[in-house]
C-alpha cells in the first residue's frame, strides 16, 4: 500500500506480467501465452516472491521463510519447486535463474498491474468533504424600518461562508500532487478521479528506488486516462535508462494531450523534460520553471548539477543553498548536502536532520560522502559498504547501487587491491536495475583498471563489450576517450562519434577533443596540439570532458593540473582520467 492516509484511494497490486506470462496474484492464476496453466499454490508463491523482487537476487533463507513459514524444508524441495516452476512457465521457463548457492532471479522487466480500491471510509468522507452544509440562517422578528439590515448582515454572512467554503474546496482539490517539481492536481488535466492518486504514487515509488514499479504506475497512468499529458511527460525522463530512444515517442504523446487552457507551467514542463532527455540545454526551462514556481526544489537540484556539468561550482553551490532543508524529503536533503559539502560548504555537514540520522542507510551513504569529499577513501569506502549492506536487508536497491558504485569510485581513486572487484559489483547491481548507463560506464571503467594493470587485449575487449550495449549518444565520446587515453584501440572511427556531437553548450569543443586525443595516438603531436587549443576555444574546459583535456595537456608537456571529480557527475569516465593525471604529478 503506498497511500497509506485514511480517505485516500490506494493503488494495489494484483498481478505481474513479464515476457508472455501473467501472474494473477489476486485470482490465484498463471497464463502463459494467453493460456491459463494449472498452478500449485507454492509455484504461484515463489513467484510472486521473485516478481516482487523486481529482477533481484532473492536469497534462498528468504524463499524458505516466505514459502515455508516455520518448517523445516530441505533444500532438495525448494529445487524441486523451483524446477515444476520453471516447467510450467513453459518457453519463457529460463527466465527464472538460479544463482548457485545463493538464491534465484527473475531475469526479465517485470510490470505490475494494478487496481485502485476505494475505501468505504473514503468514499463517505469524501462525499461529505465536497459538501459544504452551511447551518440555516433564523432571521427574528424586527420592527419593518430594521429589517433590511438584518437581511443585509445575513447575505454578508452567507457571501462570506460560500467565500470561505470555495477556497477550502479548491485548495482541497488542488493538492500538492509531486511537491519536487511543484505539480498541482490542477496541472494534470485529469479525466479520471483516479489518475492523480496513481501519479502520486508513481513518484512515491521512484523516490523509494521501485524504478520498474513507478515507470509501470506511470504507463498504467498515461493509458487510463486520455487527457493528462503528465505520465507521458515523466515518461520521457523515466524511460530513458531503458529505452532511451523512445523519449521523443513520449514527449509528443505529453504534447498532442495539450490544449489551449493549459497552464504556462506544464507546457513549460514538459520543454524541460525534452530538453534534458534528449541531453540538449535544460537552463533556460530550468529558469523559466522556477520564475514560476521557485518552491520546485528538485529544479533547483536540477539547476545545481547543470551549474556542476559546466564546472559552475558558485553557481551550483548558490542553487543547492536555496532550497530549505525543511522542504525536501530526508533521502533528497542527504543528497543536497553532500553536494553542498563537495563544493566546500562546510557548514552543511553540521546540517545532517535527526530524520536522516535514524536512518541506518541514508546516515551511512551521506558519511562515505562526507568523507569521500575529505579525500578520506578508506573511510569513505567502509561507509559506503555499511550503507549498501543494510540497503540491501531492506531491499532498498537504488540507495545499494549508489553506494556499491561510490565505493568503487572511491577504491578506484585509492588504487585498492579490489578496486576490479568493486567495480564489478557495481556493475552487477546496475545490470539488475537495468540502469544500462551506468553498468557501461562502469565496464569502461574495468577496462582502464586492465590497461592499468598491462592486461591491455582484455582492456580492448571490455571496452568494446560497453560499446556494443551503448544505446546513448552522449556516452560515444568518453567511450571513445578512454579508449585512446589508455593506448587501446577506440571502438568506433573517432572522426565520426565527433561528427555526431551534438552542437550545444554542453559539448563544446568535444568534437576537437576528440580528434586531438586521435592524432596523439597516431603520433601527430602538432597536429594534437592544435586540436586541442580549438577545443579550449570552443568550452571544452566547461564541459564533462574537461578532465580528459587536462589529461592531454598534460601528455603534450604542460604541467599536470590538479584534478579531483567530486561528485563524479554527470560522466564516471572523468575520474579515469584524474587518476591517470594523479600519476603523471608524483615524482
Amino acid at each position: 500500500m503506498l497511500l497509506s492516509s485514511s480517505g485516500s484511494r490506494s493503488p494495489t497490486i494484483v498481478g505481474y506480467s513479464f515476457k508472455g506470462v501473467t501472474v494473477d496474484v489476486q485470482r490465484a492464476r498463471l497464463h502463459v501465452e494467453g493460456q491459463e496453466v494449472a498452478v500449485g499454490a507454492l509455484a504461484l508463491k515463489l513467484l510472486r516472491i521473485v516478481c516482487e523482487a523486481n529482477s533481484a537476487l532473492v536469497d534462498r533463507q528468504t524463499l524458505f521463510a516466505q514459502i515455508w513459514p516455520r518448517q523445516t524444508i530441505s533444500d532438495e524441495a525448494l529445487t524441486k519447486l523451483i524446477g515444476r516452476t520453471r516447467e510450467l512457465l513453459g518457453p519463457y521457463g529460463a527466465a527464472l535463474v538460479t544463482v548457485r548457492g545463493q538464491g534465484v532471479r527473475l531475469d526479465a522487466e517485470i510490470s505490475p498491474q494494478f487496481e485502485l480500491q476505494y475505501p468505504e471510509s473514503a468514499s463517505s468522507a469524501a462525499r461529505s468533504n465536497n459538501l459544504i452544509d452551511f447551518p440555516s440562517a433564523t432571521v427574528p422578528q424586527v420592527v419593518p424600518q430594521k429589517r433590511w439590515l438584518r437581511l443585509a448582515a445575513v447575505a454578508v454572512g452567507m457571501s462570506a461562508l460560500l467565500v470561505i467554503g470555495a477556497l477550502l474546496w479548491w485548495h482541497k482539490s488542488d493538492e500538492m500532487i509531486g511537491p519536487a517539481y511543484a505539480l498541482r492536481a490542477s496541472d494534470l488535466q485529469a479525466s479520471r478521479a483516479q489518475t492523480p492518486e496513481l501519479i502520486q504514487a508513481a513518484f512515491t515509488a521512484r523516490g523509494n528506488g521501485e524504478l520498474s514499479h513507478a515507470r509501470a504506475m506511470m504507463r498504467s497512468a498515461h493509458e487510463s486516462d486520455p487527457t493528462s499529458p503528465v505520465p507521458a511527460m515523466m515518461l520521457a525522463w523515466w524511460e530513458a535508462d531503458v529505452s532511451p530512444n523512445s523519449a521523443p515517442h513520449w514527449i509528443d504523446a505529453a504534447r498532442a494531450r495539450l490544449h489551449d487552457d493549459s497552464s504556462a507551467y506544464l507546457r513549460l514542463m514538459i520543454d524541460y523534460f525534452d530538453a534534458r532527455s534528449s541531453g540538449h540545454d535544460v537552463r533556460g526551462p530550468i529558469n523559466a520553471l522556477l520564475d514560476l514556481r521557485p518552491q520546485a526544489w528538485a529544479l533547483q537540484f536540477a539547476r545545481a548539477h547543470d551549474q556542476l556539468g559546466n564546472h559552475e561550482f558558485a553557481g551550483a553551490l548558490k542553487s543547492l543553498q536555496q532550497i530549505p532543508r525543511d522542504t525536501p524529503d530526508a533521502d533528497q536533503l542527504a543528497d543536497i548536502l553532500a553536494d553542498r559539502v563537495s563544493l566546500g560548504d562546510a557548514v552543511a555537514a553540521s546540517q545532517v536532520t535527526p530524520a536522516i540520522t535514524r536512518d541506518a542507510v541514508l546516515n551511512a551513504c551521506l558519511q562515505g560522502r562526507f568523507a569521500y569529499s575529505r579525500g578520506a577513501l578508506d573511510e569513505a569506502v567502509a561507509a559506503f559498504d555499511r550503507c549498501r549492506e543494510t540497503a540491501l536487508v531492506r531491499r532498498d536497491y537504488l540507495h545499494a547501487r549508489d553506494a556499491a558504485a561510490y565505493a568503487a569510485l572511491a577504491a578506484v581513486e585509492a588504487n585498492t587491491a579490489d578496486a576490479v572487484q568493486r567495480v564489478d559489483s557495481a556493475s552487477r547491481l546496475c545490470h539488475e536495475q537495468q540502469v544500462q548507463s551506468c553498468e557501461n560506464e562502469l565496464l569502461a571503467l574495468r577496462a582502464f583498471l586492465e590497461a592499468r594493470a598491462g592486461h591491455t587485449d582484455t582492456a580492448a575487449a571490455t571496452v568494446a563489450e560497453a560499446w556494443q550495449h551503448n544505446r546513448w549518444d552522449w556516452a560515444k565520446p568518453p567511450l571513445v576517450l578512454v579508449a585512446l587515453e589508455n593506448d587501446l584501440p577506440a571502438p568506433a572511427d573517432p572522426a565520426e562519434v565527433a561528427r555526431g556531437v551534438p552542437r550545444d553548450t554542453v559539448f563544446g569543443g568535444v568534437s576537437d577533443l576528440l580528434l586531438a586525443w586521435r592524432a596523439f595516438a597516431a603520433g601527430d603531436r602538432a597536429d594534437a596540439r592544435g586540436l586541442l587549443e580549438r577545443a579550449r576555444e570552443h568550452g571544452v574546459a566547461q564541459t564533462y570532458h574537461a578532465e580528459d583535456a587536462m589529461l592531454l595537456a598534460a601528455r603534450l608537456g604542460e604541467s599536470a593540473a590538479t584534478c579531483r571529480v567530486d561528485p563524479p557527475y554527470p560522466n564516471l569516465l572523468r575520474l579515469s582520467a584524474c587518476v591517470a593525471l594523479q600519476g603523471l604529478k608524483k615524482p
